[in-house]
């Protein structure tokens, strides 16, 4: 019986450059806010992790939430969220910075193609409030995020309910409560979710599906499916120092990038994936996208080995981690006044994903509860710690819709 010691952790991503003082395209603007967000957020809450913790990050609905948020804040406030998206370096700053970034994300919902009839990626958004909102903020909301406005009566003990409704209806059913209370009057929810559906273009042979033993982060054994692709010549592969990486493609333009960190002679394995997660920047991701793979392809081919998994993970705390870069959005001092006023009480963030020898299933929403007045084939097995990013290939590079870490890997039949 083979031996597996590993945590993975994944993302669905689109990797831009580095934004630097000059003119960005805006939907690179886009894509850069929300990988360099989805790495930030998914190393902070698996750091956050006391146990073998398996972390999924809906890396899109987050981003789209926040950027919505961007909408209507001004000053500091303003300036404090570009920065939790990575964009303070933008040679755009205030209402320009607004305006590019939206037209970026009307672009980048174009690209994906999330309401194309068969496409692998569909993603909704919505706002849900008891209160009025300014007419220019509505009409942004609609034009550039395809978020329409529905008036609810948080008063009773019933509208709130058509916010988690909304949620369940365009993630498959399979998240259904993601607010489990009433979220109290004169709020406004910004929410964001999304299902992905992908079919690998060459599945994994299901009888080389092997039960072996994985071995979590802190060293306890349990059991595992592992999926084998032998000796394959069709995966990408690119290496560097702290780890490999091989690339899995689905149909239609899609991928998943598996990152297994290289654990050195007597280092710990939270050393190892720490190590990576440090290390993977949005500009690597990027760089690894476009030039990594095609650098890096050994004539022999490349052997995989990874579990099988279905994992499903509901934020820890992300205020907390939100608020080190953008704490006066969640003060009373807040300047939300382009959406109407208030200050931001909760960020809510919940992700399943289902991973076999076919494809994978993915579903994860995200809302902002803003609230006024409160040498032979490579080798490759993720028998460590490892990373794992579900993306759509584009020309940028990748566009993350989930990011995630897997440290105990679970089956259900």
């Amino acid at each position: 019986m083979k031996t597996w010691l590993a945590a993975l952790s994944f993302c669905l991503l689109v990797a831009p450059t580095v934004l630097r003082a000059e003119e960005t395209a805006p939907v690179s603007l886009a894509i850069q806010g929300n990988n360099a967000l989805a790495l930030d957020l998914l190393n902070k809450q698996q750091k956050r992790s006391t146990r073998d913790d398996n972390v999924t990050l809906p890396a899109y609905n987050l981003a789209s939430a926040l950027s919505l948020v961007l909408q209507g804040a001004k000053g500091k406030t303003l300036e404090e969220i570009a920065k939790t998206l990575h964009l303070e370096e933008s040679a755009k700053k205030g209402e320009a910075l607004q305006a590019s970034l939206a037209e970026g994300y009307k672009k980048l919902t174009d690209q994906l193609g999330t309401k194309e009839k068969n496409n692998p990626f569909k993603s909704a958004n919505g706002i849900f409030t008891d209160t009025a909102l300014p007419a220019p903020f509505i009409k942004i909301a609609r034009d550039f995020f395809s978020a329409g406005a529905e008036t609810l009566n948080f008063g009773n003990d019933t509208d709130w309910k058509k916010i988690n409704n909304f949620i369940s209806d365009n993630t498959d059913k399979k998240i259904p409560g993601l607010l489990s209370r009433n979220p109290g009057p004169k709020t406004t929810a910004l929410v964001s979710a999304s299902r992905f559906l992908g079919d690998w273009v060459n599945p994994f042979p299901e009888k080389s599906t092997q039960e072996a033993v994985f071995t979590t982060l802190r060293g306890e054994e349990k059991t595992a499916q592992l999926m084998n692709h032998h000796e394959a010549n069709f995966l990408p592969y690119a290496e560097d120092d702290s780890a490999q990486y091989v690339k899995l493609t689905y149909k239609k333009g899609y991928s998943m990038i598996v990152a297994v960190p290289k654990v050195g002679k007597g280092e710990k394995l939270s050393a190892a994936l720490e190590r990576v997660q440090d290390g993977l920047t949005a500009a690597k991701y990027q760089e690894l996208n476009t030039k990594g793979f095609k650098a890096a392809q050994p004539r022999e081919g490349v052997s995989l080995l990874m579990p099988k998994f279905d994992l499903r993970f509901t934020s820890n705390d992300l205020p907390t981690d939100l608020k080190q870069t953008m704490p006066l959005a969640f003060s009373p001092e807040a300047d939300l006044s382009g959406m109407g006023g208030g200050y931001i009480s909760d960020v809510l963030a919940e992700a399943h994903v289902r991973v076999d020898e076919k494809g994978t299933q993915a579903q994860g929403a995200a809302a902002v509860l803003v609230g006024r007045g409160i040498s032979q084939a490579k080798s490759v097995r993720a028998d460590h710690p490892f990373l794992y990013f579900i993306q759509k290939d584009e020309k940028e590079g990748g566009v993350i819709l989930f990011a995630g870490v897997v440290q105990s890997p679970e089956w259900t039949k």
